[in-house]
């Protein structure tokens, strides 16, 4: 009994956080405080406007940008989905987290590459969040194929992931290899429709 309430102590203790750090209207209010602020509610309703993935319409979805000394100096996308029955600590809905350094240093079909990117990690019923070699490929395909819906430039895929290779302090080899391994695919991906 005292663990139920507990459980849901936590769950209203986050909703209650969420609601009063992380300011609605994409500026960081609370600048110096919280070090984190939400963002891109146009672009994540642009990328569901074509998305054929059912969850998309049922599931809060908040882009969280991460303006700490960490989100400042590296390049950070990572995301996660919380089912309406998860963990305590894990609040319902699908959370993409991007650092501010990747906000203000990508061009906008770049952050749309990243945000479909992310989503599609969401749509994945093999991905259980390790985001294995294959996962990054379902993904990129996701993207690939959101990119295409909007009549936006596919290979804003492949810049995405160069950046992330060339201005990211904190990168490691096995992310570095991984990110050549999807690129070379990502490459081939392109010249096959160009031969169609």
């Amino acid at each position: 009994m005292v663990m139920i309430h507990r459980k849901k102590y936590v769950v209203s203790f986050l909703f209650v956080l969420f609601s009063f750090v992380l300011p609605t209207n994409g500026q960081n209010v609370q600048e110096g405080k919280t070090g984190y602020y939400l963002c891109c509610e146009k672009e994540i309703k642009t990328i569901i406007s074509v998305g054929s993935y059912d969850n998309f319409s049922k599931e809060q979805i908040l882009v969280i940008v991460d303006a700490s000394p960490r989100g400042k100096t590296n390049l950070i996308a990572e995301s996660n989905y919380c089912p309406p029955n998860g963990y305590p600590s894990c609040l319902p809905g699908i959370r993409t987290t991007l650092s501010e350094k990747l906000l203000k240093s990508f061009l906008n079909d770049e952050l749309m590459s990243v945000l479909a990117h992310e989503l599609g990690h969401t749509t994945n019923q093999k991905d259980k969040g390790k985001h294995t070699l294959e996962d990054e490929y379902y993904a990129d395909s996701f993207a690939r194929e959101i990119l295409g819906k909007l009549g936006m430039d596919k290979e804003a895929i492949i810049r995405s992931i160069e950046k992330f290779k060339k201005d990211n302090p904190s990168v490691s080899k096995e992310d570095l290899d991984k990110a050549e391994k999807r690129i070379e695919r990502l490459n081939s991906l392109r010249a096959e429709e160009n031969k169609k």
